[in-house]
């Protein structure tokens, strides 16, 4: 009699086991993707979160969310995306029970990012309101495998373009601690450029204070610049050819103002110029330094030079940071090319 009474606990504890581990891996998802879905909707009034499926594991813990996809801002202008084959984040134990997350890694896995600016910006969300989350959380590290970026920059009816490839990144630790939320993020990434050129990117900013600072690395080599004529020729009526043997910009942006220099070995070198319905800045520098070219001629004959110059920039009130940063790098570009 005592026997079957350990028999029947037994396997009444073996089912309660069994119920605790079946609610984990199908309850638990479920709440959990329900969950994130409407705190990112509620945070961003214009973003919209899909998660295919959610899954859990125990050694070590982590959770692995499917072909999740985030699209923010008006569709009809400015607008952002962003897909991944699967996002894995390891969770440390040892944190569970503290109000703050504790991530010991994440990993992004084949992502997709799409920003596409046009002249309209969507006006900035209004944080939520309430009194303040006494949630902290903090990564350990982020990496990207096999990652794709386009930007798009609309304009006049014409959509101008810059496509990168063959994404590997990293970023170190982050987070809303007291020890990181006014530490500078570091994040780098290399890559392949308009099916062309191998950069390597490193950008450091710190994410969570409102004084703006980002300092960007750029080096580049191998680049075909007819490769960038998507961009350049959309956007500024400018035509390049030849290639950039090497090339390393620089740029510190320091709230409103920007300073870049650029160092660039170029061969074969040819620029056109085309006039466009709504000529840019860009297009009015390039058009003096085709003429100076021209005057140049007669040096076409001496073996390229590594060339460096140097740019500082106000920031207009349209500008997004990107479209800044971008300006920085091409003003310093074109400066270079009638050095």
């Amino acid at each position: 009699m005592r026997h079957h009474r350990y028999w029947v606990f037994g396997l009444w504890g073996l089912g309660v086991i069994g119920a605790v581990y079946l609610s984990l891996q199908t309850v638990a998802p479920l709440l959990l993707r329900r969950n994130l879905v409407r705190w990112v909707e509620e945070s961003c009034a214009s973003c919209e979160l899909k998660i295919k499926e959610v899954q859990l594991s125990f050694r070590p813990l982590a959770v692995t969310f499917t072909h999740p996809e985030l699209r923010a801002g008006n569709f009809s202008t400015t607008h952002y995306s962003a897909q991944a084959e699967s996002i894995r984040a390891e969770i440390r134990w040892r944190r569970l029970a503290s109000s703050e997350v504790n991530l010991s890694s994440i990993e992004v896995r084949r992502p997709r990012v799409v920003i596409v600016e046009g002249d309209d910006r969507a006006a900035p969300s209004n944080p939520p309101e309430g009194p303040p989350s006494r949630w902290h959380w903090r990564v350990g590290k982020v990496t990207a495998r096999e990652g794709n970026f386009e930007y798009h920059r609309v304009h006049a009816g014409r959509d101008a373009h810059l496509r990168v490839s063959e994404i590997e990144a990293e970023v170190g630790e982050v987070g809303t601690t007291a020890a990181l939320v006014f530490r500078s993020a570091k994040g780098r990434a290399r890559g392949l450029l308009e099916e062309s050129g191998r950069f390597e990117l490193k950008v450091a900013a710190p994410l969570f204070i409102e004084d703006l600072k980002v300092d960007v690395d750029l080096s580049l080599a191998g680049q075909k610049l007819e490769q960038l004529n998507p961009y350049f020729h959309v956007n500024d009526g400018i035509r390049i050819e030849g290639t950039l043997a090497h090339g390393r910009t620089v740029v510190a942006v320091r709230g409103p103002r920007l300073t870049a220099k650029v160092t660039a070995l170029y061969s074969g070198l040819d620029i056109g110029f085309e006039k466009t319905e709504d000529r840019s800045l860009a297009s009015a520098i390039f058009a003096n330094v085709v003429k100076m070219l021209e005057i140049q001629d007669s040096n076409q004959g001496e073996p390229p030079q590594e060339r460096t110059q140097s740019v500082a920039l106000l920031r207009t009130h349209p500008e997004t940071l990107l479209q800044f940063i971008f300006r920085g790098m091409r003003d310093a570009a074109l400066k270079v090319t009638k050095d």
